[in-house]
C-alpha cells in the first residue's frame, strides 16, 4: 500500500485555514485573456483592446501604436521597403504616391502560417495630395504617403477589418460621395487671379494673407475651392472698408516666384 492510499496518513493531514495568495498574482491571473484564434470573429476586438488610449485617434489606431501591437502579437518588423515612389510636383498638383512593403518575422505560434513560413509580408499603397490629409501633414505629401502606406500594411497584417488607421483617415472637411471620399475641389486659376488682383489693389501681401488664418499653406495651390471663396469674400470686405486687413506687409509682385519655389521644396521633402 502506498502512502497516498494509507487512510491513517490522510487522517493526520492538517489543513491550513489561512491560505493566502499574492494579490498581484491573483490580479495577473484574473486579467489574463486567452487570445482568440487569428482572424476569427473575436480577433478584431482583441487586437483593438491591445492599443493604449494614447495610440488611438477618434478610435482609429495611429501608426506608432500599430507598430507596437504588430510586434507584440505577430513578431518584430525585420524590413521596411519603399517599392514605388512618385513625388508631388506642380504638374500633378503635388499628388504623391508611395508603395511600402513590410517584412514581419513570425513569432505567433497561433498564426496559420507559423511553421510554414518564417515571415509574413504585407504591402501598403497610399496617395496623398495637399487636400486629403490633415494639416500640417498635408504640407508634406510624400512623407505623409509613406506613413499612410505603412499604417495600411500594418492594419492588413493585423487583420483589422472594421477600422482604418488614423493616418488613413480623411479630414472632416472633405466631401463624401457614397462610400468613397472625394477631396474637395482645389482652388481654380480664376480664383487665384481674383485674389491676386484684390491683394494688389488693397496693397496686401498675398502669401501672408493666405496664411493669416488657422490653416497654414506652404503654397497657393494647397488652398481648396471653398477656402478660396471665403478668402475672396473677406478681401472684398477689406477693400470696401468693412474689415481690417490681418496683415501689414504690402503687396509683393514677385509672390508667384516665391510660391513656385515653396511648392518645389515641399515636393522634395
Amino acid at each position: 500500500m502506498s502512502e497516498i492510499d494509507n487512510p491513517e496518513i490522510l487522517n493526520n493531514l492538517e489543513i491550513e485555514d489561512d491560505v493566502t495568495f499574492d494579490p498581484k498574482i491573483i490580479e495577473e491571473v484574473a486579467n489574463t485573456v486567452t487570445p482568440p484564434a487569428f482572424n476569427s470573429e473575436e480577433w478584431h476586438d482583441y487586437v483593438m483592446s491591445q492599443f493604449l488610449d494614447s495610440e488611438l485617434d477618434n478610435g482609429n489606431p495611429i501608426r506608432d501604436g500599430l507598430v507596437r501591437v504588430t510586434e507584440k502579437l505577430l513578431g518584430p518588423i525585420a524590413k521596411r521597403e519603399v517599392l514605388g515612389f512618385q513625388a508631388g510636383h506642380e504638374n500633378s498638383r503635388f499628388h504623391s504616391t508611395v508603395h511600402v512593403r513590410l517584412t514581419i518575422l513570425l513569432k505567433n505560434e497561433n498564426h496559420p502560417l507559423y511553421g510554414v513560413y518564417q515571415e509574413v509580408i504585407e504591402d501598403g499603397i497610399a496617395e496623398t495630395t495637399g487636400r486629403n490629409s490633415q494639416p500640417p501633414y498635408n504640407l508634406h505629401p510624400s512623407a505623409t504617403s509613406s506613413s499612410k502606406a505603412e499604417a495600411q500594411a500594418l492594419r492588413k497584417a493585423l487583420r483589422l477589418r472594421r477600422t482604418i488607421a488614423a493616418d488613413e483617415a480623411t479630414p472632416d472637411e472633405l466631401v463624401m460621395d457614397g462610400e468613397v471620399y472625394v477631396p474637395e475641389t482645389p482652388i481654380t486659376p480664376e480664383q487665384i487671379t481674383v485674389i491676386d488682383l484684390i491683394c494688389k489693389r488693397a496693397n496686401i501681401s498675398l502669401l501672408d494673407f493666405i496664411n493669416s488664418g488657422e490653416i497654414k499653406y506652404a503654397f497657393m495651390e494647397q488652398i481648396t475651392n471653398t477656402k478660396a471663396q471665403r478668402m475672396i469674400r473677406f478681401l472684398n470686405e477689406i477693400q470696401s472698408g468693412k474689415q481690417t486687413s490681418p496683415v501689414s506687409k504690402p503687396y509683393d509682385p514677385s509672390w508667384r516666384e516665391k510660391n513656385y519655389k515653396r511648392s518645389i521644396n515641399e515636393s522634395t521633402n
